[in-house]
């Protein structure tokens, strides 16, 4: 068979939309220029971040010459999911909010795979951190 040469790479875009509801207007800011077909992007993005919808979810877009595209979402911010759990939170003062053990392992768990943690104890004590300066406090 003739072996079509390997498409190129011409960007990798990181965006940060609402989880399972990109709009045309938030995802053309951030791909617009690179001549993509945004409806599409748009429905596999919000297909493949449903189940954070409510939170914030970057995701690397990698753009290829023929302008066909290839997205890797990354997990919920850890900021947008805290804030989730807790309902509210106030940056640097006393804890505004809290959440329970539970839910920081619940977090934990899920950024897992973007924090540079090698078990859930280190990525709570990460995601503790987070928490604490969002004015978030933790309950037993």
């Amino acid at each position: 068979g003739v072996q079509m040469p390997p498409k190129r790479i011409s960007a990798v875009v990181r965006v940060e939309l609402d989880a399972g509801q990109a709009s045309p207007i938030s995802a053309g800011r951030a791909l617009g220029t690179h001549g993509i077909a945004l409806g599409q992007f748009i429905a596999q993005y919000n297909e493949r971040t449903a189940p954070f919808r409510g939170t914030t979810v970057s995701a690397d877009v990698t753009i290829y010459d023929d302008r066909s595209f290839t997205i890797a979402p990354r997990t919920p911010a850890t900021r947008s999911l805290l804030l989730q759990a807790a309902g509210s939170g106030s940056p640097n003062g006393k804890p505004a909010a809290w959440i329970t053990r539970e839910q920081l392992r619940r977090v934990a768990t899920m950024k897992l795979p973007d924090l540079n943690a090698y078990d859930v104890q280190t990525a709570e004590r990460v995601v503790a951190g987070t928490a604490r300066s969002m004015g978030i406090g933790i309950r037993d």
